[in-house]
Formats: structure tokens, C-alpha cells, sequence
């Protein structure tokens, strides 16, 4: 299971550009080459307060993309996204950002 934030784009001719990450095309690769045209479940936790962004677990037999994300230095976790989280996901998710932080330096 995984926690990732996604941006939900209603018309990209009316909303305003937003500046993308760093990594966000590598990440989106990353993600489609593991998830696109797979079976999944997902659960929605919640979301921001805008509603702009979403926050939900990806249920995926091989296991959790989330953390593997952030253990390849794509992703980060927002503080505000944990209150969502099942109580228990959080701790591996922080491990492996603090891992990946440690290491890319």
C-alpha cells in the first residue's frame, strides 16, 4: 500500500501553470513504468484544503510506491498529508525519505 499526493487538473487551458518539482517527470515515469495498466485499488484519505490535491493509499500486490519514491529521492512528504495516513504508514514512509536524503546529498 502507498500514500502519494496527486494534483488534480481540470482543464489545463483554464488553470494556471503550476512550476513542477524537480523530479516530477522522472517520478512520473517512475510511476507509470510500475502502475500503468495494472489492476489496482486505491482508497482516498482525504484532501488538502483547496481540494486541489488528493490523498490516498494505492493498494498494489509488489508492494508500496510510495516508499520507493521517496527511497529514489522523487518524492517528498508533506506534513500536512500525515494526519491523513493510517495510523502505522507514516513511520516507513519517513524512513525512507530520511534515507534517500542521507544518500543523494
Amino acid at each position: 500500500m502507498s500514500s502519494i499526493e496527486t494534483r488534480a487538473r481540470s482543464d489545463p487551458k483554464l488553470d494556471p501553470p503550476i512550476q513542477s518539482e524537480p523530479s516530477s517527470e522522472e517520478a512520473r515515469q517512475f510511476v507509470q513504468s510500475r502502475l500503468l495498466q495494472r489492476e489496482l485499488q486505491i482508497t482516498l484519505l482525504g484532501t488538502d484544503k483547496s481540494g486541489g490535491s488528493a490523498i490516498g493509499t494505492v493498494h498494489h500486490p509488489a508492494g508500496n510506491i510510495a516508499v520507493e519514491l521517496l527511497k529514489n529521492g522523487l518524492a517528498r512528504m508533506a506534513d500536512w498529508s500525515v494526519r491523513l495516513m493510517p495510523v502505522g504508514e507514516a513511520p516507513s514512509l519517513r524512513v525512507a525519505e530520511n534515507g534517500a536524503k542521507r544518500t543523494l546529498k
